[in-house]
């Protein structure tokens, strides 16, 4: 019987190319730099680290100071000014355009049917209260019961500890929770090994696909809300 959904936050339930644009803006504001050419170096160096966290060579910190660092780097400012455009991102962002389509209507769906509701994430460039503060802004928070961050956490996606820890708090099994991601390595395959059932939002895809035992690959979370009434169907 399902227990716990759990969600992740960038491009789950917030889009982050309107969160990176607007860190970009902040920074071109900043800075006075073209805000085309902070965005592509910004987008640049989220893939860099990407690759470096995957290896796992990094601390959680060291990830997000170096995000930050290589940013610095690439246009030449220095780092006070990155943080600056962070933080000017979060007061000017629109929360509206933030939000993603069908984020309210599955969390708030969910929450009606007694599911606890958790949030499992990742963090580069900018710390997890910048992310607490937007789903706050944007009225998600209320819908869910704990937030878990890496670096609150010390462990990030896909290691076990950060999905079995937050289930924990809550008394349920892996195989009585729901992680739903668009990461195909730290969402989805972390989920699938360490026992949840794993739903990934790929918005290319036209229909669902099941590639895996307890696995779903959806075109949006409208799909996804779907796929786990059916579970709770099943269930009873």
């Amino acid at each position: 019987m399902i227990k716990v959904v759990s969600f992740d936050v960038w491009d789950t339930l917030l889009k982050l190319d309107v969160m990176l644009d607007a860190i970009a803006r902040g920074i071109s504001k900043v800075a006075d730099i073209n805000v085309e050419e902070v965005s592509i170096k910004i987008y640049g160096v989220r893939e860099r680290i990407r690759e470096v966290r995957r290896k796992g060579e990094l601390s959680i910190s060291e990830i997000l100071a170096l995000s930050r660092i290589l940013i610095a780097e690439e246009l030449d400012v220095d780092e006070e000014i990155v943080r600056r455009g962070i933080a000017r991102a979060i007061l000017d962002i629109d929360y509206d355009d933030l939000v993603n389509e069908y984020a309210k209507e599955i969390l708030s769906t969910l929450k009606k049917k007694g599911l606890k509701i958790i949030v499992i994430g990742n963090v580069m460039i900018w710390e997890s209260p910048y992310t607490r503060l937007l789903l706050e802004a944007t009225g998600l928070a209320e819908y869910i019961d704990k937030q878990y961050y890496a670096d609150e956490m010390g462990v990030y996606k896909p290691m076990r500890e950060a999905f079995y820890n937050p289930l924990k708090d809550f008394e349920a099994r892996p195989d009585e929770a729901v992680h739903i991601g668009d990461s195909s390595i730290e969402d989805f395959e972390g989920a699938l090994e360490n026992g949840l059932y794993a739903i990934k939002i790929d918005p290319e895809i036209s229909e669902v696909i099941y590639p895996r035992k307890r696995g779903y690959i959806v075109p949006s979370l409208r799909h996804a809300l779907k796929i786990i009434m059916d579970l709770l169907e099943g269930s009873k």
